[in-house]
């Protein structure tokens, strides 16, 4: 998943929210989040690539993939505080599973731009590269994934799909043995 223009995404047009009904504005969210899901619910892996700015809707898309590369100048927020609404596309509790609750919420209630480099550095993003490179690491990457042999057993993705936390009704990605675990034996 990658963007054409010096930006992945500035997120949402807000131009004609102000003129609409709860209903109207439900609807359209709702719109968004079955399309934004189907990200996480391909069965295949979803690989990112990121330059310039990925704000508001733009990073709540971006966190729907499954490995996210960044360009050295990239930047990434929640400038909805700002704006005076709230995210309501997930992306601050994807931020959250990754980084900390209070990580998240620091971000989320400053609307602060966060540089590549500290959004890896708090396990949001894997990779961060030279501007240059993006779309070539990227690629190399994507190509590497798809060379990979079939599995034997249910892949990956599923595994590490979003559940449940123990002793909390948050959605939480978590990694599980059990319905992954490969029927050939270990040497």
């Amino acid at each position: 998943m990658r963007a054409e223009g010096p930006d992945f995404s500035f997120g949402g047009d807000i131009v004609d929210w102000p003129d609409a009904d709860v209903r109207q504005l439900r609807t359209l969210f709702e719109s968004y989040m079955q399309v934004f899901n189907q990200f996480e619910r391909l069965p295949l892996p979803v690989i990112a690539a990121v330059q310039g700015l990925c704000f508001g809707g733009g990073l709540e898309l971006a966190l729907r993939a499954d490995v996210v590369f960044a360009a050295e100048s990239a930047r990434f927020g929640h400038p909805e505080q700002t704006l005076g609404i709230v995210t309501l596309l997930g992306g601050i509790y994807r931020v959250a599973e990754r980084a900390g609750r209070a990580r998240a919420s620091e971000w989320a209630l400053t609307s602060e731009q966060v540089p590549a480099t500290v959004m890896a550095d708090a396990g949001v993003i894997n990779r961060v590269v030279a501007d240059d490179v993006l779309l070539p690491e990227a690629t190399a990457f994507v190509r590497k994934v798809a060379k990979a042999p079939p599995a034997p057993t249910p892949p990956t993705r599923p595994c590490c799909a979003p559940g449940p936390s123990a002793g909390s009704r948050r959605r939480t990605r978590r990694c599980s043995t059990s319905p992954c675990r490969s029927s050939k034996p270990t040497t």
